[in-house]
């Protein structure tokens, strides 16, 4: 693991987005058929995406090569892409929008169709576009988060043994406290991606931060278990410490 830890949570948004712009800079993967390379950067929700949209928008636009990305998501609240809680709308409203991304490069996950039926969909979109490495679709670049509780994408520790268990790419998942079900990605392909990077900010996520770094008990919590096992497993953070 490889930690990258900013006293200010802009400052660290950019860090991420300066080593994303990099890598994209250093060499897309494969072609479309026509000469042009192309590469797929899986998304995650919640406050800190926001801050992530935001900062890239505002700075990086112009830098990015948007006709050659494709985006899809590690997972998504089942609800339709109109809904406050919707990790598509969130980027749809503060980066799709502001950017010239073709639509055709935008895979979002079915929040409103059945959860087991667009779960099984999914995963095989995914399994088309990237490439797969003993039958696991491999990420070119995978943003993912952290929550309090160490869950990360909407693999949560109540129910990680299962969804690390699961053959599938993408599975069926409940908020423990809410109910709320989810459609998350599973663990083989969180764990074969090129590059794994958590972006974590926010007063609230210093405790989690510190126990990641401090506790050997934390190995079992579904974040650092993906971190700790990724090939390029990268912690961007802003710890205020």
């Amino acid at each position: 693991m490889r930690m990258i830890d900013k006293p200010d949570e802009t400052d660290v948004v950019r860090a991420l987005l300066d080593a994303l712009l990099t890598e994209l800079e250093n060499g897309l993967r494969g072609s479309d058929g026509m000469g042009r390379h192309r590469a797929g950067i899986v998304l995650s929700g919640g406050k800190t995406s926001g801050l992530l949209f935001d900062t890239w928008v505002r700075e990086y636009a112009s830098r990015t090569p948007w006709e050659h990305l494709h985006f899809f998501w590690a997972d998504e609240r089942c609800v339709p892409p109109t809904h406050a809680d919707s990790n598509y709308g969130q980027a749809a409203a503060r980066l799709f929008s502001h950017v010239p991304v073709p639509p055709g490069h935008i895979h979002r996950i079915r929040g409103e169709a059945d959860p087991r039926a667009e779960a099984v969909r999914y995963g095989s979109l995914v399994s088309r576009w990237f490439p797969l490495r003993n039958g696991v679709p491999v990420f070119d670049i995978l943003l993912l988060g952290i929550g309090t509780d160490g869950h990360t994408a909407s693999v949560f520790p109540e129910h990680a043994a299962r969804i690390f268990r699961e053959t599938a790419p993408y599975a069926v998942s409940v908020h423990p406290q809410t109910g709320q079900r989810r459609i998350t990605v599973t663990g083989r392909p969180l764990l074969a991606a090129r590059h794994t990077w958590f972006l974590v900010t926010g007063d609230e996520k210093r405790d989690i931060l510190h126990r990641i770094q401090t506790d050997g008990n934390a190995s079992g919590l579904p974040a650092v278990r993906v971190l700790s096992r990724s090939f390029d497993g990268r912690l961007f953070a802003s710890s205020g410490r």
